[in-house]
């Protein structure tokens, strides 16, 4: 059951999610110890926080909120403390994600334009666009997906194996392949609702999704032998979304 996780030290966990959740009328940001099945709120606002993404050493957490009353990216630390604003609180930011050396963080001006990206220092200083408005895209992957009910492919972090949902038979269901995207097999079946996209954990073992393949938005993961190693983490009755696996340290 959900709970605050209380008494595990300072060390970091093994592995971590972060997630959204929808409790009453806001959402809040958790974080969950996979292995003991215990989340703590991190937030605890009343505002509208969402979207969290871990930087890539996992001591920070990037987010979305409106608690300054305009959406915006705000950073805290992975207890959830020392939390601050990033962006100027003049427009509505969001989508935040890490650049590869934890230095910035990109994130959408959805007030400019579809498409529109920014950078900023992870101290603040140095905002600027990189993408949108005229400019260049950079980075930007287009997938041309083979099946029209195929998409969402995410690799696996050694690059051998694809996860993408699919929704075939009446069902959206998990699917794995290899690189080519060939030897497709079903990992699970995740209920007749769309479900988020699946993130891999960093040791490529597992996946963390959310369905309503039991009546309401939960939190799940499965290891790579299927409905065998199904385990489902939260058990709150909230709308849960947007999960984070925290990398390796």
């Amino acid at each position: 059951m959900i709970g605050a996780a209380e008494g595990i030290g300072d060390a970091l966990p093994r592995a971590e999610i972060a997630y959204m959740s929808y409790q009453y009328v806001n959402s809040d940001i958790y974080v969950l110890d996979v292995r003991l099945g215990l989340a703590r709120n991190l937030t605890q606002h009343d505002a509208h926080d969402a979207t969290p993404t871990w930087s890539p050493d996992g001591t920070l957490i990037a987010f979305m909120s409106d608690r300054d009353g305009r959406p915006d990216i705000f950073l805290m630390d992975r207890t959830g403390r020392n939390v601050r604003r990033l962006t100027p609180n003049d427009g509505v930011y969001t989508n935040p994600a890490w650049s590869a050396d934890g230095q910035q963080v990109v994130f959408f001006a959805l007030h400019e334009g579809n498409g529109v990206i920014y950078a900023i220092n992870v101290d603040g200083t140095n905002m600027e666009q990189v993408a949108g408005g005229g400019l260049p895209p950079i980075g930007v992957v287009i997938d041309l997906a083979i099946e029209p009910g195929s998409f969402s492919r995410v690799y696996s972090p050694d690059g051998k194996q694809i996860a993408f949902l699919a929704h075939r038979e009446g069902a959206w269901g998990i699917w794995i392949s290899d690189s080519s995207r060939r030897n497709e097999r079903l990992l699970v079946r995740t209920g007749r609702e769309y479900a988020d996209v699946p993130v891999w954990s960093p040791d490529g073992q597992q996946l963390a999704f959310v369905s309503y393949r039991e009546g309401m938005s939960e939190l799940y993961v499965v290891g790579l032998n299927g409905e065998r190693s199904l385990r489902r983490l939260t058990f709150d009755r909230a709308v849960n979304a947007a999960p984070a696996w925290r990398p390796s340290g």
